[in-house]
This record gives C-alpha cells, structure tokens and sequence, in this order.
C-alpha cells in the first residue's frame, strides 16, 4: 500500500491525507472548477486544488471578492479549506502584503510559481526564470516562508533551459528546501518544452531521493494508472493533475478507489454511496 512509502508518509505528516493534487491552471482554476472537481472526490479524502497563478503586484489591491479565482459563495467557502493561492512574483514588498491579505480567506498553504514559461511572465524575472539563481529563488521562498506559519510549496520545471541537469537541480531544490520549502512539486518538463514530449518521471525519482522533503511529480499524469505507477514506482510524495482533470474530473475518484478501495463503491463522493467511479 501506498502509506508504507517514505515519501507518501512525508505528505502525510504535513497533514495530506490524499496524495493526488490539481495543478494550478490559467483561465481554469477558478472557484466555479474547483467546486466541481470536489463533487468527483470520495467522502473524507480531501484533494489539495490550487488557484492559477496570481501576481503578488496586484494582489495587494484587489478587491478579492471580484475575482473569478477567488470569489466564491458561502457554500463554496465552507468546501475550500484545502485550497492553495499560487504566487507569482519575486519582490518583497509585493509578496508580504499578498501573502498577508490572502490569509483572510484561511488557504490550506501557499505554492510559489517557479516553472511558468509565458513570455510576459519572464520578462518580469517571475516563473520559471526564478530556477537560474539558486540563491535568488531560495530568497523568494523565504519571503513567504516568513510571511505565515501555513505550509509552503514550490511548482518548478524539470530544467530552465534545453536539457535536464541532475546536478543543478540537486543544489536548486536543496537551496528550496533549506529556505523553508515544505514540499517541491516539479513539471518534468524543461522550459524549452513547455507541453511538448513526454514527462521524465524518472527525473523526479533521482531528486525525491536527494531531498528530505517530499517530492510531487507533475506532467503526463493522464489516468488513474499513470498516479498509480507514479507514485508507487518513482517514489514520488503525490502527484499533480493537469489538464486531464479538466476532462475527466473523476480521475480523483478513480485514484482513491485504486489506491484505498477493497471493493467496488466502498469510496463514493457525497451523494453517491454504493456507486463506483466511472
């Protein structure tokens, strides 16, 4: 079983019951999707969903009960203890006053965007530029890390350039980890990929077993077999979700059967007892 890993133990002791989350996704993660997803999720086996990326130069000032990321109505506030605000950004006085005015909405955690490579974001030295400068990135971490006591997260790529260097993505996430990073979630994709070619997995192994923190494998995780082979093959803390959740919301539910569920309809959402997952 999945709970005799090392590393899906690490995720537990940070309070992750379920270890399949949903990626932050541009246009997508709004309020409205991640109440529908919640919907697909078996009773007690809480998934943790992000927000898209939002940027810390405009957080401080935005209304957040008019955002479409944010806003959400009483019954859909009392479902959204287990969601995460992703931060873009890399500067102090942005980040702070961000992290501070999202703590009203009492978020499960906070994840840090270091793996978007979109033109706007990059000229701004945001995303996936952040994984040139270990020293630089492990600074952003900090920022957050001081700014709440809830856990913290970092989304990166598997290379900030052409290829994937082993070595540098040991000293990288290890400057993560020692700036106050929780857990590290990598797109095992370079930056020069983007959503081309296939996720190396195996690069997420190497570094789960460097790291003392759990490791999340993000990228081609298309079915529950994919979660599965994942998590129990390449040693990875969790796994995130993409674009399949936007087709398949039932994918979580597909995952919790195969991970906890001795028979047919022994886990259904709310709702739904007895029935097994599409």
């Amino acid at each position: 079983m999945l709970e005799g890993s090392t590393m899906a133990s690490g995720m537990q002791a940070l309070g992750v019951r379920f270890p399949v989350m949903v990626a932050p996704m541009v246009g997508i993660s709004h309020v409205a999707f991640r109440a529908m997803l919640r919907r697909y999720v078996p009773v007690g086996l809480d998934p943790l969903i992000f927000t898209e990326m939002l940027s810390t130069r405009r957080l401080p000032t935005e209304r957040l009960d008019t955002t479409a990321e944010l806003r959400c109505t009483d019954a859909e506030k009392a479902g959204e203890d287990r969601f995460i605000p992703q931060l873009l950004g890399n500067e102090e006085r942005f980040i702070k006053p961000s992290v501070a005015k999202l703590e009203s909405l009492r978020p499960w955690g906070f994840d840090i965007n270091m793996g978007c490579p979109a033109t706007h974001v990059l000229k701004h030295n945001w995303g996936v530029r952040l994984m040139g400068d270990p020293a630089y990135a492990a600074g952003v971490v900090r920022m957050v890390r001081e700014s709440t006591d809830r856990p913290v997260s970092v989304k990166m790529r598997g290379g900030s350039d052409k290829v994937c260097d082993l070595g540098y993505l040991d000293e990288f996430t290890e400057a993560l980890e020692e700036a106050g990073a929780d857990w590290i979630t990598i797109h095992a994709r370079t930056r020069e990929q983007g959503h081309d070619g296939r996720a190396d997995w195996q690069l997420v192994s190497e570094i789960a077993k460097r790291r003392r923190i759990p490791v999340v494998a993000n990228g081609d995780i298309q079915t529950a077999s994919d979660a599965l082979t994942v998590l129990r093959d390449f040693g990875a803390g969790g796994v995130m979700i993409a674009r399949a959740a936007t087709v398949r919301p039932w994918i979580l539910w597909q995952v919790a059967e195969d991970l906890y569920g001795d028979r047919p309809g022994e886990l259904a959402p709310a709702g739904r007892a007895g029935e097994k997952a599409p």
